[in-house]
């Protein structure tokens, strides 16, 4: 549907006087882009930098803020970010035209509908009821052709989901308490060489503050490099961290190659940094990695821990007699206990 038919839609939507709201601000809007006030220009914490929410989305409130049309905005009631840009800093490219993305932890699909625009055949991914958090209306709006799935990152598998060339994985690992086996699935709906672009929280900067009075002479950022080169991971069961409940697992940079790395992954990229999917002010691990067709299905049980098929022998222990013994005493020991 051309701008044309998208704005027919929207006034067959609206009654009498909320045809006329609408018209009159679509009309303000149009004046303040004109006359270069309809940027981002105004600072986040100012009270003039209020954005013009979207009539369609008027008494509504969702996760992201973003631009959904020139000058108007989703309610997003927590983070605000520009999509094109985030999705420019994790590395995918302007022209994904033909592949099929899958974009995990939608909410209201802020980076769904860039991957759209973008050219992909994408799937948003999420447990939220897609009415609630406004992925539908937002849908609607946009036109956008994108699908949702309401379900778990868990339940990935190829026979239900089919194959992806890209899965997106913006600020969701930390929030569950089986990151390990999400990357195993996430890697199983993924195509040979498809790429995973991941990014969400780390434990370093914590750690290094909790640090800093126990390390005399070591500089803060110092703390944070030795801290994020090790391999290691916060289990945030009293929430110190994002004083949320629904945090988990912090890990740093070298953990979480780590689990890339045995969930099927190689080629991992990875930065420690701020990054524009948390408002470029708090430092996060983001980057891609590809998954390896040597390793196309890292859930199996061979990876994890072993299956044995004869008796258990290790050298751990040493005998107590040397020599096994013959088989006409475990034939003597039988003929003794035999029940009378």
């Amino acid at each position: 549907m051309d701008r044309r038919g998208q704005d027919e839609e929207t006034r067959r939507a609206l009654d009498g006087r909320g045809l006329r709201l609408f018209e009159a601000f679509r009309a303000t809007v149009g004046r303040l882009h004109r006359m270069g006030l309809g940027g981002k220009t105004a600072d986040k914490k100012s009270p003039s930098n209020v954005k013009p929410i979207h009539p369609l989305l008027a008494g509504r409130t969702c996760y992201h803020r973003f631009e959904i049309e020139p000058g108007l905005y989703t309610p997003g009631t927590h983070a605000e970010v520009e999509p094109s840009k985030c999705l420019d800093a994790i590395g995918i490219p302007q022209d994904i035209s033909g592949m099929r993305a899958l974009d995990v932890g939608a909410w209201d699909g802020a980076f769904t509908f860039e991957l759209a625009k973008r050219g992909a055949e994408v799937t948003a991914l999420d447990l939220q009821d897609p009415d609630v958090t406004i992925f539908n209306a937002a849908r609607a709006i946009l036109n956008a052709r994108a699908n949702y799935i309401r379900g778990s990152v868990y339940d990935l598998v190829e026979q239900t989901h089919g194959k992806y060339d890209i899965v997106l994985f913006a600020g969701v690992y930390y929030h569950l308490k089986n990151p390990v086996l999400a990357f195993q699935r996430i890697r199983e709906v993924l195509e040979d060489d498809g790429q995973l672009y991941v990014e969400g929280a780390t434990c370093s900067r914590y750690l290094a503050r909790q640090m800093a009075s126990s390390v005399p002479g070591a500089t803060f950022e110092s703390l944070i490099r030795l801290i994020d080169s090790m391999p290691i991971s916060l289990f945030d069961w009293d929430h110190k961290i994002y004083q949320s409940w629904s945090n988990w697992f912090f890990p740093t940079t070298a953990c979480l190659r780590g689990m890339l790395s045995d969930s099927g992954f190689c080629d991992i990229e990875l930065k420690l940094r701020t990054n524009p999917f948390a408002g470029s002010t708090t430092l996060r691990i983001d980057g891609h990695a590809r998954a390896n067709p040597v390793k196309a299905r890292p859930s199996k049980q061979q990876y994890e821990h072993a299956v044995f098929e004869q008796d258990f022998r290790s050298p751990s222990l040493t005998p107590i007699n040397a020599e096994s013994p013959p088989a006409s005493a475990a034939a003597d020991y039988k003929l003794t206990h035999s029940a009378d």
